[in-house]
């Protein structure tokens, strides 16, 4: 990741003008990331079980944070979604899925401030939104398919549930939705 970063948004790229390297949130966020990148048109997210990011062409510098920060929080949460398959085992579905709900709201409430604070440090946004005011709102932002992240999740727990599979997810989802801060209303990107 740090290599496609340096050259898609490095002092030599075409995009230089995105500044991304001014940004101490997505050196940070590159750095911290052993993923692997594959541009592919229309999507952006991240595999926790093959380590790869995908992301569109032509997506910005904060979008690659965002990915990013999604693949240095699922190693670190890897051992919460053993613990979720633990209460399913011992039949206690309802503390999973309050465990399994806060593990995917964390990864992706990072991911969305890491995105925001790279966004305010290039100065393409003039501040950056509180960890807690993005936890607010992520549940109820909607994706590409309409559903909010809180219905993706139950879908992704009751699948994992019935399969009797791991809960790590198979994609933190991508193509994810953005609002606008001044009305916080979501809207899909």
């Amino acid at each position: 990741i740090e290599r496609y970063a340096e050259n898609k948004f490095g002092a030599r790229s075409e995009n230089a003008a995105d500044n991304a390297f001014a940004s101490q949130t997505f050196k940070s966020a590159i750095n911290d990331s052993w993923a692997r990148v594959q541009e592919q048109p229309g999507q952006l997210n991240f595999s926790p079980k093959s380590n790869l990011v995908r992301i569109a062409e032509n997506a910005g510098p904060e979008k690659l944070g965002h990915e990013a920060i999604h693949s240095t929080v699922a190693s670190r949460l890897k051992a919460g979604y053993d613990q979720v398959g633990v209460l399913v085992e011992g039949g206690k579905n309802n503390q999973a899925w309050d465990a399994y709900r806060a593990l995917r709201l964390e990864s992706e409430a990072r991911a969305i401030k890491g995105e925001g604070d790279i966004l305010a440090e290039t100065g393409k946004r003039p501040t950056a939104e509180s960890i807690g005011a993005v936890e607010a709102l992520v549940p109820s932002l909607k994706v590409a398919d309409g559903r909010t992240y809180e219905q993706v999740w139950r879908a992704d727990f009751e699948k994992a549930v019935a399969s009797k599979g791991g809960f790590v997810p198979e994609v933190e989802f991508g193509n994810q939705a953005s609002y606008d801060r001044n009305s916080a209303k979501s809207r899909t990107t």
